[in-house]
């Protein structure tokens, strides 16, 4: 079956992971084995941002901070929590202000560029997993996404795809992005590539993104609420919260299924091809990782 990345290089539409020292593209190790020219170095991310030179779909990594350590440390060791805390992906133990300061480079690079000043850019700012070992809201039901099941033993816990996990934090940056909105509507990972399926009319992959909202509440086309870019506040020194960041692990117990009882299964629509392409000067940044990505747009009549 045929990923989203296949499908962008089917029908001509740029994009590039921007990798820091690890390319998220690497987590499947075929995409990145196939797509070797779609890598580039975060610096060139900095450099086609001020240039308005973004393709149209760009995923943005931080530092993991693990290829440095890698070298000196013996077959199948693990990475030190002291070296991981130097990361910039937020991911336990770090210290989540280098992850800050990079979501602050990035993210005024996309303001101040001429992509912004064009109105034709959007960047989602998502992680791939929660920060907490809590979540007070029990997890909704989930469409299943295909008939394949899941690859577990007898002495694993017994479940499938059918339920969502612990909520994440997110934010759609853009200059149509509705003032002082909180969506309330059920929005998952595959909401992006909902998102993109829509705008680019690419048929749906799987039962679950076929059902995914696809981000569109998030916006008015009437109106370019931040056509001018807000003002953001300075992420704090890292250096001076290192002194007082912990690199121990958490050692917590698994908790019980929040709510007690599983959610049954939600109504489903079938697979199918998006139905048109809504008419709007939008670019598409998306994140992911557990920092974030983004997918930047110029406007297509200007490519074809």
């Amino acid at each position: 079956m045929s990923g989203i990345f296949d499908r962008l290089n089917a029908h001509g539409i740029s994009w590039l992971d921007y990798a820091t020292d690890l390319p998220e593209i690497a987590i499947i190790p075929t995409v990145v084995k196939n797509n070797p020219t779609h890598v580039a170095p975060i610096a060139q991310f900095y450099v086609d941002a001020a240039a308005g030179n973004l393709p149209i779909v760009s995923l943005v990594n931080p530092d993991f901070d693990v290829v440095d350590a890698i070298g000196s440390l013996p077959p199948n060791s693990p990475v030190p929590p002291s070296t991981r805390a130097n990361g910039e992906d937020e991911e336990n133990p770090a210290n989540i202000n280098y992850g800050e300061n990079f979501v602050s480079r990035v993210v005024n690079a996309i303001l101040q560029s001429p992509h912004w000043t064009s109105k034709n850019v959007m960047l989602i700012w998502c992680y791939d997993e929660h920060g907490g070992y809590f979540d007070h809201v029990p997890p909704p039901a989930a469409v299943v996404p295909d008939n394949i099941p899941p690859q577990i033993s007898a002495s694993d816990v017994q479940d499938g795809y059918d339920v969502y996990g612990v909520r994440i934090p997110a934010a759609v940056v853009s200059p149509w992005s509705r003032k002082n909105y909180v969506s309330n509507v059920v929005h998952d990972h595959t909401s992006i590539l909902s998102f993109i399926e829509t705008k680019w009319n690419l048929p749906s992959m799987t039962m679950r993104d076929a059902n995914a909202d696809s981000l569109l509440d998030f916006f008015d086309f009437t109106s370019a609420a931040f056509a001018s870019p807000p003002q953001l506040a300075a992420p704090k020194n890292s250096a001076v919260s290192d002194l007082t960041c912990s690199t121990a692990d958490p050692n917590r117990p698994i908790e019980p299924y929040p709510g007690g009882a599983r959610p049954t299964n939600p109504n489903v629509l079938p697979s199918s091809a998006s139905n048109g392409v809504p008419d709007y000067p939008l670019a598409a940044i998306a994140g992911a990782g557990a920092a974030f990505a983004a997918w930047s747009r110029r406007n297509r009549s200007t490519e074809d």
